[in-house]
């Protein structure tokens, strides 16, 4: 959310927000930006009340942007890399963010005597757009040059515990910190929905970090073709020749545990392991052990 703010806050008049969270977007947003913030969607409208009329509504939505004069105001558009391709949408977008030049009248009436640049697009107005979509590629090359791209980065463990202590008032279970370890990695929707069905496939409808790990393995390997979840029980004592890697390994253990208080402290997050070797010499064996190793031995 940070990069999305600081993009607002330089008073760019487009970002495009790639992020499959928009509902999340919106709420941060209104939470933190000062001004009024308004959204729209093809099959809602404004704020989701005014429905859409006429026969092109994402072009209306653009002239009521345009009209649109408080201060500080943020438009959320939900969706809209769809209509991108349009031209003449494309270029209403690359306008936002172009020069806006002011007519100064001569005063006899005639054609003015100069034309001269004020603020860029929407900013000189004090209006900004934010466009939501899944899609990365949706933004088209013609707009790149204008509008800056964020990732909108997934809840982190503060944000999740949140979650997974709303959980714990209706249903007993583990402590929200172990619990939001267990969904890192998931959508604020996805976490909701793993700890839901938790609750619903244990025996006492209590939330278990096991049983959100569950859930998340089957949403693994639905989203990954070919993706193979494995259930590790070896440990690091199992591992024969290996000893300055099973010794890394031991000194990761911490950052694991904390990752959030290791970037805080300055520690690079690692990058990965790569065994090579020949059949048969203990590549999934020892990759199973550093998992157990890490505390990741769940999956």
């Amino acid at each position: 959310m940070s990069d999305l703010l600081s993009f607002l806050g330089a008073r760019y008049p487009v970002v495009y927000a790639v992020t499959h969270e928009e509902r999340r977007v919106v709420e941060e947003l209104c939470a933190s930006w000062q001004g009024p913030v308004t959204t729209w969607s093809y099959t809602g409208g404004v704020n989701e009340r005014e429905p859409n009329l006429g026969p092109a509504p994402e072009m209306a939505v653009l002239g009521r942007i345009q009209d649109d004069e408080r201060l500080d105001s943020l438009w959320v558009l939900k969706d809209y890399h769809v209509f991108l391709r349009n031209p003449l949408i494309a270029r209403t977008l690359r306008d936002f963010c172009g020069p806006v030049q002011r007519r100064e009248s001569n005063g006899s009436g005639n054609l003015p005597e100069a034309i001269q640049p004020t603020a860029r697009g929407l900013a000189g107005k004090r209006v900004q757009v934010v466009i939501t979509s899944a899609k990365r590629e949706g933004l088209p090359e013609e707009l790149r040059g204008d509008v800056p791209v964020v990732e909108f980065t997934l809840p982190g463990r503060e944000a999740l515990k949140v979650v997974a202590e709303a959980a714990r008032r209706h249903h007993p279970g583990d402590d929200p910190a172990v619990l939001a370890d267990a969904l890192a990695g998931l959508t604020a929707l996805q976490a909701r929905n793993a700890l839901a069905m938790a609750v619903i496939e244990s025996e006492g409808g209590a939330v278990t970090a096991q049983g959100v790990l569950d859930v998340k393995a089957r949403l693994l390997a639905s989203d990954v073709p070919g993706l193979e979840i494995v259930r590790a029980t070896e440990t690091l004592d199992s591992v024969a020749g290996l000893d300055a890697l099973v010794a890394w390994i031991r000194t990761l253990r911490g950052q694991f545990e904390d990752p959030e208080g290791a970037r805080a402290f300055g520690l690079p997050a690692p990058k990965g392991v790569l065994l090579v070797g020949v059949p048969g010499g203990g590549k999934s064996l020892s990759a199973k052990a550093l998992a157990s190793g890490l505390g990741l031995q769940h999956l």
